[in-house]
């Protein structure tokens, strides 16, 4: 037995118009869907376990040529020419979009290594740098990132481009600072801020064992809370007229810092 195909020719239809609803952060919430655009994003999502419920494609798409397995209860809508360009954003788009049911996770559900790192990220504004963060998280062998007091969305479909689908295969949690710091003190971990008013360098610092490093947005920094519960701060050499980096930079900069201290081990 195969997926049903059904043709959607309407702008009006009900399923299209659920799809174009994702885009607004308040309506994905509160559906408690996402959507994946293309093959590799679609097939990680699948492999991180989440489960799909509609699949979206454009008119001429060959399913066959790739290695997409939904199950037979889920029906396929394909899209006329003109609405597919609609709703499908990417630039060179492969013509497949998948709608998932999100879930969430928190601090306590992350499954640690035996000598961890996790990135700790405050007040994250911009999509595009949080899909980034995870990015540079999986590259480096990060166990976890715990977003906190969020200002986007986990499952923003900015985030899930820029973290070039990482999203589903890196643990991703969300809780307030408190929670967050709680968690990390219950695990042993040292704390370690990125702020640019702090005294030494992030060469200097012991990034060796179990550490949180904790970042703020490039606007305001960290809060109080967190400058006053670090074990270390430390700061990046800035040889320019500006003072800091993009988030996702700084991030990188200090967990390939802290990959370099571990692999030397």
């Amino acid at each position: 037995m195969q997926n049903k195909m059904i043709a959607v020719t309407s702008p009006e239809n009900p399923h299209l118009k659920q799809l174009k609803s994702l885009w607004d952060n308040r309506k994905r919430k509160k559906s408690g869907l996402f959507f994946a655009e293309g093959v590799k994003e679609i097939e990680m999502a699948m492999e991180g376990g989440y489960r799909a419920v509609e699949v979206f494609f454009a008119k001429g798409f060959d399913i066959g040529k790739t290695h997409l397995h939904f199950p037979e209860d889920i029906l396929f809508y394909e899209l006329s020419e003109n609405l597919a360009k609609g709703v499908m954003y990417r630039e060179k788009t492969e013509g497949v979009t998948a709608v998932f049911e999100a879930r969430s996770m928190k601090p306590q559900d992350i499954v640690l290594s035996e000598n961890p790192m996790v990135i700790v990220l405050e007040s994250v504004e911009k999509p595009g740098n949080l899909g980034a963060v995870i990015r540079t998280a999986d590259a480096c062998g990060a166990d976890a990132v715990i977003v906190c007091d969020p200002k986007t969305d986990v499952f923003h479909p900015n985030v899930i481009r820029s973290s070039v689908g990482c999203v589903f295969s890196k643990q991703v949690a969300v809780a307030s600072g408190a929670e967050t710091l709680s968690w990390l003190r219950n695990k042993g971990m040292k704390v370690v801020t990125a702020s640019v008013q702090a005294r030494s360098f992030h060469y200097h610092a012991e990034l060796g064992g179990a550490v949180a490093l904790v970042f703020g947005t490039e606007a305001d920094g960290l809060s109080d809370f967190w400058n006053q519960n670090s074990d270390e701060a430390v700061k990046i050499p800035m040889r320019g007229t500006n003072d800091s980096l993009n988030v996702s930079v700084s991030v990188a900069v200090l967990c390939y810092e802290a990959l370099r201290r571990r692999m030397g081990k």
